[in-house]
């Protein structure tokens, strides 16, 4: 199953420890969406724990934001199935 994590408006991102241990037990990808000037921003094809971390850091902190890490179902793996 995946992990989703709910960060809400006015909180930071998960710290690097979480996210790391939620990409290293779901390690077929990552992806975030989060809200910016009333339209969504979506992000995702992380397929490495160093690039997705990275791009979290861009998340506003004024923004509520989802972050998925992905555990591979059905489908295949690829960057295109790491939906937030």
């Amino acid at each position: 199953m995946c992990i989703l994590i709910v960060k809400p408006k006015g909180k930071l991102v998960p710290s690097d420890e979480i996210l790391k241990e939620c990409f290293k037990n779901n390690p077929d990808g990552a992806g975030f969406s989060y809200n910016k000037d009333n339209c969504i921003v979506l992000r995702k094809g992380f397929m490495t724990v160093e690039e997705f971390i990275k791009a979290t850091k861009k998340i506003p902190v004024e923004s509520t934001a989802i972050i998925h890490c992905r555990i591979g179902t059905s489908g295949g793996n690829s960057a295109g199935m790491t939906h937030p």
